[in-house]
């Protein structure tokens, strides 16, 4: 079965050039996109990239609704939520579920606080049962926008 990431990057490679070109637009601290890790795989590599920077590839699937200071990946099973280094940047608050993003930044597992749970709660968030969760400091973002 493919997961969302796969049939994307699929996509890209089988299909004929678009007559208008995706517009990748950059959040934070711009980088080069070198062999991101598709969603799906980090599960299984996590353990080996703890405190490592890494980029990831996959589908928004949330955002935060009050001022974008986080938001969440999710591909089948596989989720992610990413949180700006510093809160030195923001991802717009109207970004539509489904948009590929690559994010750079330090992988981590966290466990969160009751209280912490629910402010992320409040703010859309969708937290898994105890409280624990991959965890991405992004320094960086690309957006692809293929409406531009």
């Amino acid at each position: 079965m493919f997961t969302c990431t796969t049939l994307a990057m699929l996509t890209l490679i089988a299909a004929p050039a678009p007559t208008k070109m995706p517009t990748p637009i950059n959040y934070g601290k711009p980088f080069a996109v070198v062999n991101p890790i598709p969603l799906p795989e980090l599960p299984k590599l996590a353990p080996k990239k703890l405190g490592t920077k890494v980029q990831v590839i996959g589908p928004v699937h949330k955002v935060c609704t009050k001022k974008g200071c986080w938001m969440s990946l999710k591909d089948g099973d596989a989720r992610m939520r990413i949180g700006f280094k510093d809160y030195s940047f923001f991802m717009p608050t109207a970004l539509a579920s489904g948009t590929i993003v690559v994010v750079k930044g330090v992988l981590e597992s966290v466990q969160l606080s009751e209280a912490q749970i629910a402010h992320l709660e409040k703010e859309g968030a969708k937290v898994p049962k105890g409280g624990k969760e991959l965890k991405l400091v992004a320094d960086g973002a690309w957006i692809e926008f293929t409406n531009r």
